[in-house]
């Protein structure tokens, strides 16, 4: 499988979710034996947002399902589930949407 920028991947071996970058999208593009695209898991904690570009609608919540290309969520403060087209894993950080609108300005 071919990764592209911005991919999410998991290191099989020790479970770190990484962001790619240009040069590691290329490096694991060129050798990859430990990595495998990322996927949440049914009650994953993730980021959810509609615009890539602005993080429109950002939200942390539980991840709950797909419906086609939508991810379905229960986010915080809401009683309901909420369809987002971006998803970001949470791992002890603000989501990229945000670090990279920040390294932008």
């Amino acid at each position: 499988m071919k990764f592209k920028v911005h991919d999410f991947v998991r290191n099989i071996t020790t479970c770190e979710i990484l962001a790619l970058d240009l040069s590691l999208c290329h490096e694991l593009n060129k050798d990859n034996k430990d990595f495998v695209l990322w996927v949440p898991n049914k009650g994953e904690w993730c980021w959810f947002y509609n615009d890539d570009e602005t993080g429109e609608n950002l939200s942390f919540g539980q991840f709950k399902s797909m419906t086609g290309s939508y991810y379905n969520a229960m986010v915080e403060m809401k009683e309901h589930i909420v369809q987002f087209f971006y998803c970001e894993p949470f791992v002890n950080r603000l989501p990229l949407v945000i670090t990279n609108k920040r390294k932008n300005k």
